[in-house]
């Protein structure tokens, strides 16, 4: 490939930023964010966290809503408080309906109706987390769903085509800079539409366009598009229709539908008869010529008329097969010659070619394309049209080991297919029949409006390239065949019936494939510096500017985002975590005016540092602070020590505080506070295992060692005994440690123990506290 066709095929300067993709929409829905592909899997790595991290946040809030709703101010069983610290402390969905499974399989034996209460909470955690995995999905989606177009960023947007004064350069730049170029650029189109525009090609290697092709229907069966004695049938011939194309959907030019236009190009094509139209001629006695009469060719010319060249249309020496037979040794192998003719419907100084009346269409140009097979040997008879081959002659093979074998020489010394070419124009982008032109030939593109839309005007003739089979089969001329890919050393493999319209096929396809690519270049730049220098037009208007920043091409070296999804997705990822954080903060505050009938006491008591705080504590172990409140952490005094896990019993391991035979410092306080809980702990249980003795003696119809109600009153009325009884055991200590379950009231101390006390309590006194 050469330098032009690298700078113009794989260094695309693309632009980086926010744009509008009006091919999705307006301006909100085709808002378009493009990044390199680094920086794009960067920022889809953020998202992916950012969805996973707000969808955590979203579940804390749920979690919130479903432990509030299920609280009960009642005494409950160990299920309900297990599910309410799972809700608490649950920090994701997936860990939630773990933790709740595990919990429901625990209790689900002895817990009343654990089905019925854990069921539904289970499968809203496992919905959550399939919600939350499409969210995760979504994201992603904010990058896929905007495809791979970008927009080209070009200092060098221009064309390499005007007005007149586009050329002012000598023909010797002409012919070195500007033609070579052009059959450059074409040359490329070529190869693009063998590769991508088949049925079977892969879009794999079909880029950088918008449309991997331009689609087009194919009527094989059409008839003449002249006079129908001008074609060798009336039928089997080829009409190639592109139905509108749109400007931006097909070309890329990325516009509001106000610069948006559509355009149509329509080809029909046949075999000539050649009887009537053709003559041998002689220059010499031995030099006979073939000359074929469908009209004049023309020649440039300063006038408006363009000059008659030959009154004939073409010339072919006639060979016989022995002249044939003998060039072949003695020249060069034989190829193909093809010249192309045009007769333009509006502007016959832009033609070539004046044709009879009997080919000159009333709609649209005209084009004439001659084949000339010089001396190709077929190696099998070819019953095409266009290639037709049935004169067979003997021919010695080169390889002598083998026999020779009969080759086969074209019928006529050259053959021609006539072809009318049309266009048509509509200036809306939603096209109706008042808005489209006639189909007519090139020059006469024009709209049909009573006030035509200048700007689109400017957009259609700065975007469209005008191309057609005639400039395929000028510029690359034996290049142009398929027939090519079958021809070695002068000898031509096998043909098909319908060789010429694959041919012509083929040629429409290389059209519809510039028209692509030439806006392409138009938006980078040639890639040649004389091109550049002699021969590039910048843009004039701001019409013009505009379509040179709104090229649009497929990369797969950038990533698009969808700047709305974009910025929904953080807008309600922020507000879900700004929620969660405060929510704990805005229910106490609706608590605190009576705006809402709730209790966040249990939330903040279920947290897990809470749950832990509240276990040291029934040891008497640690002065806490932080003990309630949203987001707050229970501490201790400095250097205070708290329990460890007892696990003498492997199977129902505890937790104890520390003490010195195991080995651990412990603070003279927490041993102290630690040493006065064991003591009354002993004296209650004490006084416990009297006042049970006393009430079985009292009360024969009682279960044996049961306290009830009243009993418990009674004994209660002696808590200050017990607590006097513990501080006779106990050590005085600089620190009292306040158990919240055994209050300690100095008004309350009685010197007597509790067993005396209750001793000489009188049997009415206790029966009347038993029964009340």
């Amino acid at each position: 490939m050469s330098d032009t066709q690298t700078a113009l095929n794989n260094n695309f300067p693309v632009y980086i930023g926010v744009w509008t993709n009006w091919s999705l929409g307006g301006r909100a829905t085709g808002s378009v964010i493009t990044l390199t592909h680094r920086n794009g899997a960067f920022l889809t790595a953020f998202l992916a966290v950012f969805v996973t991290f707000a969808g955590s946040r979203l579940w804390r809030i749920l979690c919130f809503v479903l432990h509030q709703f299920l609280l009960s101010k009642s005494a409950q069983d160990g299920l309900y408080h297990q599910r309410q610290a799972i809700l608490r402390n649950a920090m994701d969905e997936k860990s939630g309906f773990f933790s709740l499974g595990r919990v429901l399989w625990a209790w689900h034996v002895t817990a009343h109706r654990p089905y019925y209460r854990m069921i539904p909470i289970i499968s809203f955690a496992l919905l959550a987390s399939i919600v939350f995995a499409l969210g995760g999905l979504f994201s992603s989606r904010i990058s896929s769903s905007m495809g791979n177009e970008v927009l080209l960023a070009s200092p060098n947007c221009g064309t390499d085509f005007g007005n007149s004064s586009y050329y002012p350069q000598t023909a010797e730049q002409n012919a070195q800079i500007l033609q070579p170029w052009l059959a450059e650029r074409l040359d490329y189109f070529s190869n693009y539409a063998q590769r991508c525009y088949s049925d079977s090609a892969q879009a794999d290697g079909c880029t950088p366009y918008v449309q991997r092709r331009i689609s087009s229907t194919v009527d094989r069966n059409a008839t003449c598009p002249f006079e129908q004695s001008m074609c060798r049938h009336p039928d089997k011939n080829i009409r190639l229709d592109t139905g509108l194309i749109n400007s931006q959907t097909d070309i890329g030019l990325n516009t509001p539908s106000d610069l948006q236009f559509n355009v149509r190009f329509v080809t029909h094509c046949g075999p000539l008869r050649s009887e009537g139209y053709s003559e041998t001629v002689h220059y010499s006695p031995d030099k006979p010529y073939k000359r074929y009469s469908y009209g004049q060719q023309l020649g440039s010319s300063d006038s408006a008329a363009a000059a008659v060249l030959s009154n004939y249309t073409y010339e072919v020496p006639e060979l016989s097969a022995e002249e044939l037979r003998w060039r072949k040794h003695t020249s060069p192998f034989g190829e193909y010659t093809v010249l192309s003719l045009e007769y333009a419907l509006d502007d016959p100084s832009y033609s070539n070619l004046l044709p009879i009346e009997k080919l000159k269409a009333e709609d649209g140009d005209t084009a004439l394309v001659f084949l000339s097979a010089n001396g190709v040997f077929y190696m099998s008879p070819v019953d095409d049209d266009w290639y037709a081959a049935h004169q067979a002659m003997n021919y010695s093979v080169a390889d002598p080991s083998m026999s020779s074998a009969p080759v086969y020489l074209a019928d006529e010394p050259a053959s021609v297919l006539g072809c009318k070419i049309q266009y048509q124009t509509c200036n809306s982008s939603t096209p109706s029949e008042e808005s489209c032109s006639k189909l007519s030939g090139s020059n006469s593109i024009a709209f049909t409006t009573e006030e035509p839309t200048t700007k689109r005007d400017q957009a259609l003739y700065w975007g469209l390239y005008v191309q057609d089979i005639n400039n395929v089969v000028q510029m690359l001329q034996s290049s142009a065949l398929m027939s090519r890919f079958g021809l070695s050393i002068g000898e031509q493999g096998p043909l098909p019936a319908n060789q010429w319209q694959i041919e012509v096929e083929n040629w429409f396809n290389v059209v519809l494939a510039a028209i692509q690519g030439h806006a392409v270049d138009s938006a980078v730049g040639p890639g040649s510096s004389d091109m550049l220098k002699y021969f590039w037009t910048k843009p004039n208007n701001d019409v013009e500017k505009q379509l040179c920043k709104n090229q649009k091409i497929i990369s797969a070296s950038y990533t698009n985002f969808s700047l709305i999804w974009l910025v929904i997705v953080l807008a309600i990822g922020t507000f879900i975590m700004l929620l969660e954080y405060f929510l704990e903060s805005i229910v106490l505050l609706l608590e605190k005016h009576k705006i809402v009938k709730t209790s966040c006491q249990e939330w903040f008591s279920n947290d897990l540092l809470q749950l832990q705080r509240m276990a040291h504590e029934e040891l008497g172990l640690g002065n806490w602070k932080g003990c309630t409140g949203p987001r707050s952490i229970p501490v201790t005094n400095k250097g205070q020590s708290l329990g460890m896990i007892d696990a003498e019993d492997p199977e129902h391991p505890r937790l104890k505080a520390p003490s010195e035979k195991l080995g651990t410092p412990v603070s003279t306080t927490t041993s102290e506070s630690f040493t006065r809980h064991e003591k009354i702990s002993e004296v209650r249980q004490e006084v416990l295992s009297a006042a049970s003795g006393l009430v079985e003696s009292g009360n024969g119809d009682r279960k044996d060692g049961i306290v009830e109600r009243g009993d418990m009153r009674n004994i209660g009325r002696h808590q200050a005994c017990i607590n006097s009884r513990a501080k006779e055991k106990t050590p005085e200590s600089k620190h009292k440690y306040p158990l919240q379950s055994l209050p300690h009231n100095p008004a309350e101390d009685q010197p007597a123990s509790d067993v005396e006390l209750l001793k000489q309590s009188s049997p009415d006194s206790r029966t009347e506290s038993l029964d009340s």
